[in-house]
């Protein structure tokens, strides 16, 4: 899977944005977009943008885009830090121990 398959553009008073088209991936089986909450959306935005096959993989993906309410056990997602040190964590919850400063 190719993040840079997903980018549409829209254009508005002559102006070119680009955007991940998230409705690609219910159109392609991977999920039930329209089902997610907006909240949930935005994650599965934000994943497929930074999809890269290392830090966030297609399974990463993948589980978000078919997020349950509950779950029996966790789910860690990777999501980029906010901080100075825009790195990737694979925590469940975000900052606290182990994460580095600015973060959380």
């Amino acid at each position: 899977m190719d993040a840079q398959d997903y980018v549409k553009e829209l254009s508005v008073n002559g102006k070119i944005y680009k955007y991940y088209d998230i409705q690609q991936l219910s159109a392609q089986g991977i999920g039930n977009i329209d089902r997610l909450p907006f909240s949930i959306k935005i994650l599965v935005e934000n994943l497929l943008r930074k999809l890269d096959g290392r830090v966030v993989k297609e399974d990463d993906l993948k589980a978000i885009a078919n997020w349950q309410p509950t779950y029996d056990a966790p789910v860690e997602i990777p999501y980029p830090c906010t901080g100075s040190d825009a790195g990737f964590h694979r925590r469940p919850g975000g900052g606290g121990p182990g994460c580095h400063a600015g973060c959380g």
